[in-house]
């Protein structure tokens, strides 16, 4: 009798092992499957915006529309007024200004969804300012997509020092967006 009760404990703990054994391997492929899933997710990025010269981004996005909304901060060292902003999905050969739409950044109402740079802005030192202008693509055309479509462009920006009459345009940032409504 003795030998029985030592096979079925024997029986019970390859039973024991057996089914836990096997819950924990398809833990373990339910696991891998959830991290090759989400890494092979293509669509998944973060909206980023790399700035230059003196300049930063705070807050942006792009409609579907293609108006871009950015949040632009500048700490040169001087007061500046801004006499345009341009978004181009490819910058000229030289990438001095941009290859489509407001390829001289200039001021026009025609490349802002409303007047805000009519006159210019003056941005002092360490502070920001928020501006909507249209983002332009190889057509010509303000850049239109499906709400969710991923976005690439580069801004510019036209600028004095306020008390001179020395302008300078620049590229201020490139950055990726998700489109949204």
């Amino acid at each position: 009798m003795n030998l029985w009760k030592k096979q079925m404990k024997g029986q019970a703990a390859m039973d024991f092992m057996a089914s836990y054994g096997l819950a924990l391997i398809i833990i373990i492929v339910a696991v891998a499957l959830i991290y090759i899933i989400g890494n092979s997710n293509n669509n998944v990025f973060q909206p980023s915006c790399v700035s230059y010269s003196g300049f930063s981004c705070g807050a942006f996005f792009i409609n579907n529309s293609g108006i871009l909304n950015i949040n632009i901060a500048q700490n040169t060292g001087a007061d500046l007024l801004i006499k345009g902003i341009a978004c181009s999905t490819t910058p000229s050969s030289a990438g001095d200004f941009p290859e489509y739409g407001n390829t001289g950044v200039y001021n026009s109402i025609y490349y802002y969804p409303n007047a805000d740079l009519a006159n210019g802005i003056n941005v002092n030192t360490g502070s920001s300012v928020t501006l909507e202008l249209y983002c332009y693509n190889a057509q010509g055309v303000a850049t239109q997509a499906l709400q969710g479509t991923q976005f690439s462009g580069y801004v510019w920006i036209n600028y004095s020092v306020i008390g001179t009459d020395q302008n300078e345009t620049s590229l201020m940032a490139s950055l990726t967006a998700i489109y949204t409504k």
